[in-house]
């Protein structure tokens, strides 16, 4: 399979929390995309470390740590995300934008107000799982 044809997307920890409360929602099928390899995660270590520190904040299951940790071995781990500074209300959230720079990704998938605000930055487009799945029925 052409890897270069599939969207490559850096999804919030948001994200995966959403889905573990919510295992119909547009987070959860966007991990379950993931994991059917119709779209590829891209993460740096700074994003799973955060990821997995909140996922243990709220006590989640281990069958859903196995579903996260599938997803990372499929997706695309990118080193030394450049430093940018692009999101002035909350600084932290400038990791996802580095490291889709890094990975090439086509969008970043949250529902972070600062990051929302964003809309885009150079070509790679920030939006909410609902939106993203909408763009990804009228593209089929």
């Amino acid at each position: 399979m052409n890897n270069e044809s599939k969207c490559k997307i850096v999804l919030d920890t948001n994200l995966f929390v959403a889905a573990y409360f919510n295992r119909g929602s547009s987070s959860a099928k966007i991990i379950e995309g993931c994991l059917q390899n119709k779209y590829e995660a891209v993460f740096s270590a700074q994003i799973v470390k955060e990821m997995f520190f909140i996922l243990g904040n709220i006590k989640a299951k281990e069958d859903y740590i196995e579903k996260i940790n599938k997803l990372l071995q499929n997706g695309i781990r990118v080193e030394n995300p450049p430093k940018v500074k692009v999101v002035s209300e909350d600084p932290d959230d400038d990791k996802f934008i580095g490291c889709a720079l890094k990975g090439k990704a086509n969008y970043i998938i949250t529902s972070d107000i600062h990051l929302l605000q964003v809309k885009e930055y150079k070509e790679i487009k920030i939006c909410k799982p609902s939106q993203f799945l909408r763009t990804q029925i009228t593209q089929i």
